[in-house]
């Protein structure tokens, strides 16, 4: 994300966190329409603030986009599998089948 991107969320939830206190009896396409946000948008961040510390300035940042869990690495056989289709090509190929090819010939998909 761009930090002009970042900048300007980060001053959007800022202004709908004043106008959530400023303002408890406004309804939501009254927030929509002083911050130019969709409902959706306006409706996730005021939950979120809600029920959070109103002098927490990390809310204001977001929640990470860091995957919490590792991927899980892929099955040995098929790593095997792939090295061997591609080092020996199928008969006629005249050059290295890619991922696709290497799905749609031989079912690469049934090893996980």
């Amino acid at each position: 994300m761009t930090a002009p991107l970042q900048a300007q969320l980060v001053a959007d939830r800022a202004k709908l966190r004043q106008l959530l206190q400023l303002h408890p009896d406004w309804t939501c396409s009254q927030f929509m329409r002083e911050l130019n946000r969709s409902r959706n948008w306006v409706k996730d961040w005021t939950k979120r603030f809600r029920f959070a510390d109103p002098l927490d300035q990390s809310l204001l940042w977001g929640k990470s986009h860091v995957p919490h869990k590792p991927h899980k690495p892929p099955d040995p056989r098929l790593l095997d599998r792939i090295l061997e289709f591609r080092n020996n090509p199928f008969n006629g190929l005249k050059r290295i089948p890619g991922p696709k090819t290497l799905l749609y010939k031989k079912g690469l998909s049934t090893i996980t």
